[in-house]
């Protein structure tokens, strides 16, 4: 913590093989007073105790948010050159199920953003240990993402319906008040967790899951998500949208304008490039007509808004530039 700022500072420099002898260090220390093998369900038990019991002394590291134009990918991509090394796995370059791909795989409509987004149409890799966290936060602009893990330890996932969203919100304010008096923005900060217990007691449905490598975590719009690694791991993920995603990006859009904060693409100019495109390029010319029509309404409220306020600027400028002269 610095002053009224809070969350993660900086760590350590590493390569991936030095990180993960730190990570194995941390966690073969941890448990090493312990006389039987460590199950799953332990170190859930110890994350918790850890984290509700606020132990300020506990330092662990995560490599996240990599961006894999500069860090590359766990997937094999098209520009790994041409060593036999290369050559493992070549035959996924151009596979949908390769994270590099499926945001612009046929049917997302993230395919019509002529541009890369780091983390959103080309992905992110992560790196944990032992109680490295990802904590409660719901996708920019309220899109799908999907996560794999390549390789380590598992992760413990929890998941709360796009449905429930709202009602976990608030009850997620109700805990750590003093916390968003600090900074009303905290729920984009990604630094803070609460209980599933905590959660579930209040009514928020929460659903759990282990992710062990070579599987993959989808997140649905809206839904808030969290969790921690049980030792050295990686794992990649990115976003993408299916059509049904439309009207949630648009509450997202509007969740964004209360909060003032910046939405990471236009929605507004996605939407009038879905309706140029033919129905059965988008998949759904259903959710895209209806879309189109709402950005239609606000449009001219919001024309209307301000030829009423420039009327009314105008009036009181002759009213005072008369009552000058």
């Amino acid at each position: 913590e610095e002053g009224d700022s809070f969350g993660f500072g900086e760590g350590g420099f590493y390569t991936f093989e030095s990180f993960q002898r730190r990570a194995d260090d941390f966690r073969q220390k941890w448990f090493s007073s312990w006389d039987r093998p460590v199950t799953p369900m332990d170190v859930e038990r110890e994350y918790w105790r850890v984290v509700d019991g606020g132990d300020l002394t506990l330092r662990v590291e995560y490599g996240n948010d990599l961006d894999v134009s500069s860090h590359g990918s766990g997937f094999p991509t098209s520009d790994q050159g041409t060593t036999p090394a290369a050559h493992v796995g070549s035959e996924y370059v151009r596979d949908a199920w390769n994270l590099n791909n499926f945001p612009t795989v046929e049917g997302s409509l993230l395919r019509h953003i002529s541009c890369d987004i780091s983390g959103v149409s080309a992905p992110w890799v992560y790196v944990g240990m032992l109680f490295s966290s990802f904590c409660w936060h719901n996708e920019d602009n309220y899109l799908y993402s999907i996560n794999y893990m390549h390789h380590g330890a598992p992760k413990t996932w929890y998941g709360v319906p796009g449905s429930d969203a709202l009602h976990f919100e608030e009850v997620f304010e109700r805990e750590v008040p003093h916390l968003f008096k600090r900074d009303p923005k905290l729920f984009f900060k990604i630094c803070t967790m609460v209980s599933p217990a905590t959660l579930t007691a209040h009514g928020v449905r929460v659903n759990r899951t282990l992710q062990h490598p070579g599987e993959f975590i989808v997140t649905y719009p809206q839904a808030y998500h969290g969790g921690f690694s049980h030792g050295f791991n990686c794992s990649e993920a990115v976003n993408f949208a299916l059509p049904d995603w439309l009207p949630f990006g648009r509450a997202s859009i509007e969740r964004y304008k209360d909060k003032k904060r910046s939405p990471v693409f236009c929605h507004e100019r996605l939407v009038l490039i879905l309706a140029l495109k033919e129905s059965k390029e988008t998949g759904d010319e259903g959710h895209i007509q209806s879309e189109v029509l709402h950005v239609l309404e606000r449009e001219m409220q919001e024309r209307e808004l301000i030829i009423k306020q420039t009327t009314a600027h105008k009036k009181v400028w002759c009213c005072d530039t008369a009552a000058a002269h």
